[in-house]
């Protein structure tokens, strides 16, 4: 895989209050890293600049990038996602969050490739168990902003809520699998469960 690509910039997303987990899923050590750490560091194999963020961006600090506050903190995860677009410079980005650690690189230029390619202002990929997954979502910046604010101004606050006002492409399993031939890109961590269940499949993986 090449570099970063000069137009993509990403978003990680660090606004929960992981009480599944009950402690900041973001800051648990995952093979020794911080978990948030692991996101931005695999995002930023595909992404020029990267955002955190979050309700107290002063907690993730020691990601080393820009981290800022959720300007809409109770609006859910569009107005996180619209926070940090409103920050970027770049004129499309890849969505994540904190709990993400196999964040596929591939994928995220994969998808910005369709979208341009296409001339969308969304690539969405849909998991195997027929789920869409925003959160490794491509979009063209300027589009999602105005998409965004329509969707907010309506108090509709799940991501999905700005797809009615973009062309929007759904991308299918036997598509992204070329990208990401063992799906795992979409996996995250919302319980003590699930994050051993993830350590224990990356220590048994190449994945790094």
């Amino acid at each position: 895989m090449q570099g970063p690509h000069p137009q993509l910039a990403g978003v990680v997303l660090a606004g929960g209050r992981s009480r599944r987990m009950g402690r900041d899923k973001a800051r648990l050590l995952f093979l020794g890293e911080p978990l948030i750490a692991r996101t931005v560091r695999r995002m930023a194999r595909a992404a020029r600049q990267v955002v955190v963020v979050a309700r107290e961006p002063a907690r993730y600090a020691f990601t080393g990038v820009a981290c800022v506050p959720d300007v809409l903190p109770q609006a859910g995860p569009l107005a996180g996602l619209w926070s940090g677009a409103l920050t970027l410079s770049f004129p499309y980005f890849v969505a994540g969050a904190c709990d993400m650690p196999f964040f596929n690189p591939r994928l995220a230029l994969g998808l910005l490739h369709l979208l341009v390619e296409e001339d969308l202002d969304a690539a969405v990929p849909r998991d195997a168990q027929g789920r869409e997954q925003p959160l490794h979502g491509v979009y063209r910046r300027a589009a999602f902003l105005e998409a965004a604010a329509r969707a907010l101004r309506q108090e509709r606050y799940a991501i999905r809520a700005a797809w009615p006002y973009l062309r929007l492409r759904i991308v299918p399993p036997d598509l992204w699998r070329r990208w990401d031939p063992d799906g795992l890109a979409f996996r995250n961590a919302n319980t003590p469960e699930e994050w051993r269940a993830l350590r224990d499949l990356a220590l048994n993986t190449a994945e790094t």
